[in-house]
């Protein structure tokens, strides 16, 4: 099942969560939050 079938489901929009994920991700960096969930964002 596709992640936008399933924020479907709970009401939510997709892309919306992205949007608030890559937020998330800017903070984090711009903070030096150090986080395996962004690991994949280090260089």
């Amino acid at each position: 099942m596709s992640r936008k079938r399933v924020a479907s489901m709970f009401g939510d929009d997709v892309e919306a969560i992205d949007e608030e994920n890559a937020l998330d991700q800017q903070r984090a960096m711009r903070l030096g939050l150090k986080d395996d969930v962004y690991g994949a964002l280090e260089g």
